[in-house]
């Protein structure tokens, strides 16, 4: 049995709370890698400045998006 790497490689999670001005730049600085090697977890706060708005428009989309209103 070998040990196999299993995709993807690794995972970048990233927490967000009224981020509009900064996550495009997070999102294009993961266009660089390898796709199938990548997860992009983001984690939101319940974002209302448009952050939501450029993740959906951004060229790297987040595998996983979960925005809510923390507890």
């Amino acid at each position: 049995m070998g040990l196999g790497i299993q995709v993807p490689f690794f995972s970048v999670i990233t927490v967000s709370y009224q981020a509009a001005k900064t996550i495009g730049r997070t999102a294009n600085s993961l266009c660089g890698y390898d796709a199938s090697l990548l997860e992009w977890l983001v984690m939101d706060g319940g974002s209302t400045d448009g952050t939501l708005e450029v993740l959906a428009s951004a060229e790297k989309k987040p595998d996983l998006l979960i925005s809510e209103a923390d507890k």
